[in-house]
């Protein structure tokens, strides 16, 4: 799944030759060789003939670069200049620019028909504005060298501007992609758009010192684990850790670094050090395995924020699945460390995890202070889907938690300043599992003797939130289930209905469903939500009298559903219009194609002149005229495993899988911007 970048070529790099200079010198003047376009050309199988360690050719079309790196170190490239990569015998090698200077604004990408392989990194050191796309990077022949596959580094001077778009990344030694500056030397405003990276090692995107840089829509798969050994403050005993730091920052004087741990395990994307202003938006991560590498102990993490620098963040609409599940000592969600503050975290889903789903800290590290964690869900977790330990001024508001067999939540209280505030939560069982929220060493098993533990979550309810049980993954509550209309009032934020539900996902409510009196061939049927457009009929049926009537096409735009029946409806005869189905989406864009799914329903047609069908089984009055029946059977007992996750095989290996570019660009644009009034916000 890729995202690329609108728009043509980068302008042409164009020499300037001054007059008066050419007149005094009588050499001809030197001009790059290469097309008006400002496209330099890397052909791995030309210049055959010549020696192996040299640098032939002009890239131009006729004497092509044979390498990246004899691109780099020839002098002619120019602010603008795009390196053309052809297919080749043999895979590129790696290239570097350090050491070099480099202009600005350089693309370097497949030329179009071709898709080149390279195994060896590609470092950017003092690049500015670069752009590397569609390019694979391949490690599975054992012979790529350590390091990141792409990393991008400041060389005595902060950078800016650098986007990796589109690019694969598999079966790789080290890191995936690194933007990797310092608190002197930053990368700023850097772009990490719709790549794909699958069996790299330990992180898949490592954001150090990076500010404003933008996470959107990669794939990040099946990491392996790499170990890595921490220094921790054990004298200090573990109710003062938080207080005194734990002897990577700032240690307070009674706080003495005893002792060295190592872990193992890996993270999908970690940001750390002076990393403001971060956004991670429409990220799939998913299938890290719970391995320690040998290490004492594993901290196998979806998304991993480390570090007071990095602060004032954004981790929205990201799917995180299967993160070392079945261990409740290992496996975090989304995992805050080290005072990391200021961050929203909202509408995120995770599926399938270990230790937690929310996690502030562990029992080593503290967690962050003043985030707030917003409409996330929270499904299949070993331990507690909410785990906070000395976590500061913390804000949960409207999660959806389900079948968290640990619990619902548990905080450790030792060593904070400020209990968190939870509220507007939905809380739900599994089939087997003890509904128990922690309190540092006590535990309540009512939300009612929670509530008075923690002196929180006063809104909050325990309740059925319907979910399906059958695969694959669907996180979208049922449309008359407890988390309608549950979740928090925020300022600007869009939803459906009287408020927002509890969760990530708004469900679609069908109101009424009509045949259009002046075009009778047409059934318009009124939603509360934002639909994306349907696919064909696949899933929806008129019926009327005993039989079908036949369907001719089928079109969502909006919150309306059209539906054109091959013959006009007879005045005066009664319909029922049903769907049973997953093919209808709203457009939340989750780990960047996620939506909330159309519920099967069943509803009356009116139709002018004629009596309405009635409806059986429990219904739901809509607010507008309109009584639809969904149909919930066997989504009451979650039992969610494995196999909940197998059923759509969406992540094969063309670039076209889940939709492509094209469908998670729909996703983003088509998100409704709708503002209503809101309540202000608790103070």
């Amino acid at each position: 799944m890729s995202t690329r970048r609108a728009g043509g070529l980068w302008p042409a790099a164009v020499l300037v030759v001054a007059t008066a200079a050419a007149s005094v010198i009588a050499a001809p003047v030197a001009t790059p060789p290469a097309a008006s376009s400002g496209v330099l050309v890397v052909d791995g199988d030309a210049q055959a003939g010549a020696p192996p360690d040299t640098c032939p050719g002009d890239g131009s079309e006729a004497s092509p670069f044979r390498s990246l790196q004899c691109a780099f170190e020839s002098g002619l490239l120019r602010e603008g200049t795009t390196l053309h990569l052809r297919d080749a015998a043999s895979p590129y090698e790696g290239a570097s620019t350090a050491g070099l200077m480099m202009p600005r604004s350089v693309t370097i990408e497949p030329e179009p028909g071709h898709a080149p392989i390279v195994v060896g990194p590609l470092v950017l050191s003092g690049a500015s504005d670069w752009i590397i796309r569609d390019l694979v990077f391949d490690g599975s022949g054992g012979d790529a060298p350590p390091g990141a596959a792409i990393q991008v580094v400041t060389a005595g001077n902060p950078i800016s501007g650098p986007s990796i778009e589109g690019v694969t990344i598999r079966d790789w030694p080290g890191h995936g992609i690194e933007l990797r500056g310092s608190s002197g030397e930053q990368v700023t405003s850097s772009s990490v758009v719709g790549n794909r990276i699958e069996r790299a090692r330990d992180v898949g995107i490592w954001v150090q010192d990076a500010p404003w840089t933008r996470v959107r829509n990669n794939e990040i798969s099946e990491l392996g684990c790499a170990s890595s050994t921490f220094t921790l403050c054990d004298e200090c005993g573990m109710d003062q850790c938080a207080p005194c730091g734990d002897c990577l920052g700032v240690q307070a004087p009674e706080c003495t670094a005893t002792s060295e741990h190592g872990y193992g395990g890996q993270a999908g994307i970690r940001v750390l050090g002076e990393s403001s202003q971060v956004e991670l938006r429409g990220n799939s991560i998913h299938d890290f395995h719970d391995d320690a590498c040998g290490a004492d102990g594993t901290r196998t993490a979806g998304i991993f924020i480390t570090g007071a620098g990095a602060l004032d963040g954004r981790i929205e609409r990201n799917l995180i699945e299967r993160i070392a599940p079945g261990n409740p000592d290992n496996g975090y969600g989304i995992l805050m460390f080290q005072s990391a503050s200021g961050w929203t975290i909202d509408h995120n889903v995770l599926a399938s995890i270990g230790h937690c789903g929310l996690c502030e800290g562990d029992p080593l590290f503290y967690g962050s202070r003043q985030s707030r964690w917003l409409r996330n869900t929270v499904i299949d977790v070993e331990g507690p889907a909410i785990d906070l330990r000395w976590a500061a001024e913390v804000e949960i508001w409207g999660t959806l938690v389900a079948d968290a067999r640990g619990g619902p939540v548990r905080v450790w209280p030792e060593g904070t300043d400020q209990a968190p505030d939870l509220d507007h939560n939905l809380y739900w069982p599994g089939e087997g599992d003890a509904l128990a929220w922690g309190w540092g060493d006590e535990a309540a098993s009512s939300l009612p003797d929670w509530q008075t533990a923690c002196g929180c979550d006063a809104a909050s309810e325990h309740g059925d939130p319907r979910l399906r049980s059958t695969p694959p993954l669907d996180p979208t509550p049922g449309p008359t289930s407890a988390a309608v209309d549950l979740g928090p009032l925020v300022e600007g934020e869009p939803f459906y209905g009287e408020a927002p539900d509890a969760g990530a996902l708004e469900p679609t409510r069908v109101l009424d469903a009509g045949i259009d009196v002046n075009a009778r061939s047409f059934v318009r049927v009124e939603t509360n939500g934002n639909l994306l457009d349907v696919a064909g009929c696949v899933g929806f049926s008129v019926e009327a009298g005993g039989e079908d009537w036949p369907l001719r096409s089928c079109s969502a735009q909006a919150g309306e559903i059209l539906i054109e029946l091959v013959d006009p409806a007879p005045e005066g005869v009664a319909a029922t219009l049903r769907y049973v189905g997953r093919t209808v989406m709203e457009p939340a864009g989750i780990g960047g194609w996620l939506g909330a799914t159309l519920r099967d329903f069943e509803i009356a047609v009116s139709n002018p002149g004629g009596s309405s069908s009635g409806d059986t089984g429990d219904t739901g009055d809509d607010g507008n005229g309109g009584s639809t029946h969904y149909d919930y059977s066997g989504d009451d007992d979650l039992g969610y495993d494995d196999g909940r996750f197998g059923g759509c095989d969406c992540r094969g290996g063309d670039a076209g899988s889940r939709g492509g570019p094209g469908w998670a660009l729909l996703l983003l644009l088509a998100w409704p911007r709708r503002r209503r009034p809101r309540a202000p916000r608790r103070g």
